[in-house]
Formats: structure tokens, C-alpha cells, sequence
């Protein structure tokens, strides 16, 4: 991907942001992502005791998945347990369960998942309502939702996806609302290699 420069003389890149040095750059969200199949790697394992979570304003569990009946799927409540606990020295952290990822859209039987459970409003409601029971038995505080790519066919997605992923958004919020307004929500927007295809 390149950068076009419509400029006549003195056209060069931007420069990058740089990182504040003041107090106030550290309100911000702070977002790190916890990858579980980590927490008992023989190569390089990381269990969540080890999170730096003092560094952090949010951490995302990656990664739950989405059942062939809509449903939010995390099947390790234990290790939910043990990231849980990580509020006991960081009480202002926020732990969002991340749902999806790049791998659950590859080939295979969970590549059209979010696309089909986004199709309609039933189907949405299932998953807010997992998602909303999930958030409960684990004293989480919100979800991210990590879809790669709505609307990429070669990622399972379809023209409909755009639209109907604003109506899980808004629907999920609306929920939220009602039940615990206190949980938060984050997408993971990842711009798809199609749409980075057509830079020059």
C-alpha cells in the first residue's frame, strides 16, 4: 500500500505520531490482548498470572467463538477464573472477551459464522444474549468483536454484512443498556487485503 501525493514539489510521507510524554497521554485506553492458547504453551508459555496488568486499561481474551446455533463459545472456565483475577491487584481493569479473529473466518465450517448469525434479528438476539450471560458467569466487563472481514467473500462474507453488522452494534448496545449498562464494546476494525489491493 503507498501513499498518493496529489503535491507539485516538497511531497514527501507524513510523519509518524509520537507518543505524549505528559500525564494526560495515559487516560487513554490501554488495550492489550491475552491470547489463551498461551496460558499453557509447552513453547513460550504465558499463563495470565504474568499480564502486566497495571499496564493496562482493557485486556482482550482472545479468542471465544461463535456456535453453529449463534451462541458465544469459551470453553475454558478456569482459565476465565484466573484472568478474572487479575482485577484483584489492577481494580480498575476492564477484561473484554474478544470473539472471533482471523483463523474462525478461514475455509471451513465456521468461515460464513459471523455473516450467517448477523443475517438476521433472531440470530443476533441469540448471540447478544450469550454474549450478555457470558459476561455474568465471568465477571467480565464488555466484548470485543473481531470480524475479519464483513462483506469479504473470500472471507465468508456477503454485500448484506455491512448493514447487518451496524444492526448487531446497535442491538447489542440497546441490550446492554437494559441488563448492565456498565458493560462496555469494541470492534477490532482490520481493513481487509482486497480493499489494501487497490492502493497503488
Amino acid at each position: 500500500m503507498g501513499i498518493l501525493c496529489d503535491c507539485q514539489s516538497n511531497c514527501k510521507a507524513p510523519s509518524p505520531p509520537q507518543c505524549g510524554t505528559t500525564d494526560s497521554s495515559w487516560t487513554k485506553r490501554r488495550i492489550g490482548y491475552y491470547e489463551t492458547w498461551k496460558a499453557a504453551s509447552d513453547c513460550d508459555g504465558f499463563p495470565p498470572e504474568k499480564i502486566p496488568s497495571q499496564a493496562f486499561t482493557h485486556i482482550n481474551v482472545a479468542f471465544a467463538e461463535i456456535s453453529a446455533d449463534f451462541k458465544l463459545t469459551f470453553n475454558d472456565l478456569p482459565l476465565i477464573g484466573r484472568i478474572g483475577r487479575l482485577k484483584a491487584r489492577s481494580p480498575a481493569l476492564n477484561i473484554f472477551i474478544s470473539v472471533g479473529g482471523w483463523g474462525f473466518s478461514d475455509p471451513g465450517p465456521t468461515q460464513t459464522r459471523w455473516s450467517d448469525m448477523a443475517s438476521t434479528s433472531a440470530s443476533r438476539a441469540v448471540f447478544i444474549r450469550s454474549v450478555m450471560d457470558f459476561l455474568e458467569l465471568a465477571d467480565f466487563d464488555g466484548v470485543d468483536l473481531d470480524w475479519e472481514y464483513p462483506g469479504a467473500d473470500d472471507r465468508g462474507g456477503k454485500p448484506a454484512d455491512f448493514e447487518n453488522y451496524v444492526s448487531l452494534l446497535r442491538e447489542m448496545r440497546m441490550a446492554f443498556s437494559i441488563r448492565n449498562p456498565g458493560w462496555g464494546g469494541s470492534l477490532t476494525a482490520i481493513i481487509a487485503t482486497f480493499l489494501q489491493d487497490q492502493e497503488d
